[in-house]
């Protein structure tokens, strides 16, 4: 009992315990061949931290449950999805950064389980869509090295699975994938120039295909305020209690990438290049404005096949402070890819339009129209509600 006493004494005082609950429930409407149809979605998320000066580790237990009308459609599908993330500091100089996430259970591939300003991915179905058992797992590791005042370098090595598991493979198959990355950055105080260099290997369980990547590119960043001053020579995990500090920064990368796999695998070399925009809404005034926006051409990944398809992608997220409690919001995001896995079109694309109520502090309430081409178009309407507490033992 003492040593229990003594161990709970020390945690206590050598390390800090903060906790984060939130529940976001999403309540969505559309229309179907049969009449009207809906889900209700909720999002319960339960953060547990331990944070000393070197050390942060959180834990993520964030379960989704979907309930579904008419019950011809299903009547409750459920996904277990929890996360343990943490980054140590070795050295003054050193910094190491571990990541493992895992989901499992019924997923839902409905263009409006999507953010609304995300490119809809090839596995994006229609609204009326069942949900598939898959897998996903994600294990990552990385080291953050200062060598100088101006010079920094980092390394990366991952290794990822997703796709069907029992019934869901029949939908869709399982990708395994293999990644290790390296980046180099001279930083100046606005500015940081990185030369970055990876490459992957994917395996995949349909008819035993395997792919893989090697990439290289260069990156300019430009910082416009403080936060993004700071977080051009790395981003940590940040503490639960850490409240966001607006951001305003630009990015351009280009380089190329050299695909190759086994027989039925595009070969040969793509371009690389992205564009991209943030700035975050700095105050709580009217007029007050923030806005995201991302133009990329890049491979990405099928995972219904495993095979890496060059892609067109934006996205752009806005919204406009009306009021000290109300916000107005529109997003988008397109896909276009000039070879497409058949049968799917060669453009995917989505938006919403709407409004945030602010009645205080960490609760927010959403109501938005939706709309998506995939290739037919559908639309929807949706209801979002957040509830976020933090504390600390």
């Amino acid at each position: 009992m003492p040593s229990t006493a003594l161990a709970a004494g020390l945690l206590l005082v050598l390390g800090q315990l903060p906790w984060e609950i939130g529940l976001r429930s999403e309540a969505r409407g559309f229309t179907d061949s049969a009449g009207g149809a809906g889900d209700l979605q909720l999002d319960p998320r339960v953060t547990l931290g331990y944070e000393t000066r070197d050390l942060v580790v959180h834990a993520l237990y964030s379960p989704e449950l979907v309930l579904r009308q008419p019950r011809s459609r299903g009547a409750f599908d459920h996904l277990q999805a929890g996360a343990l993330l943490g980054s140590l500091r070795l050295h003054r100089d050193t910094s190491l950064r571990a990541e493992q996430t895992l989901s499992v259970g019924s997923t839902s591939l409905s263009w409006l389980a999507l953010l609304p300003d995300e490119p809809p991915p090839f596995t994006t179905r229609d609204a009326n869509a069942p949900s598939v058992d898959m897998l996903n797992e994600s294990s990552s590791l990385s080291v953050d090295q200062v060598i100088t005042h101006r010079i920094h370098a980092s390394g990366t090595a991952r290794y990822a699975i997703a796709g069907g598991f029992g019934d869901g493979l029949r939908t869709l198959p399982r990708t395994r994938t293999a990644e290790l990355r390296a980046s180099g950055s001279w930083i100046e105080r606005s500015d940081a120039f990185s030369l970055a260099a990876g490459g992957s290997r994917g395996w995949t369980s349909a008819a035993s295909a395997r792919t893989w990547l090697l990439d290289a590119s260069g990156v300019w960043r430009h910082a416009f305020t403080p936060a993004s001053e700071s977080a051009l020579g790395g981003e940590g995990l940040p503490r639960l209690e850490e409240r966001p500090q607006p951001r305003y920064e630009t990015e351009l990368a280009a380089g190329a990438a050299v695909l190759g796999g086994s027989a039925g695998a595009q070969h040969g070399v793509v371009p690389i290049a992205v564009v991209a925009l943030r700035r975050d809404e700095p105050t709580l005034r009217a007029g007050a404005y923030g806005a995201r926006v991302l133009l990329r051409y890049a491979p990405v990944m099928d995972v219904t096949t495993g095979a890496l398809t060059p892609r067109y992608e934006t996205s752009a997220l806005a919204n406009l402070r009306l009021g000290r409690q109300l916000v107005a919001f529109a997003g988008g995001g397109v896909a276009v890819a000039p070879s497409p896995p058949p049968p799917l079109p060669t453009t995917l694309a989505q938006g919403a339009l709407g409004l945030t109520y602010e009645p205080v502090a960490d609760v927010s309430i959403s109501a938005a129209a939706r709309v998506a081409r995939l290739p037919d178009v559908e639309w929807a309407g949706v209801v979002t509600t957040t509830v976020v507490q933090r504390g600390r033992f």
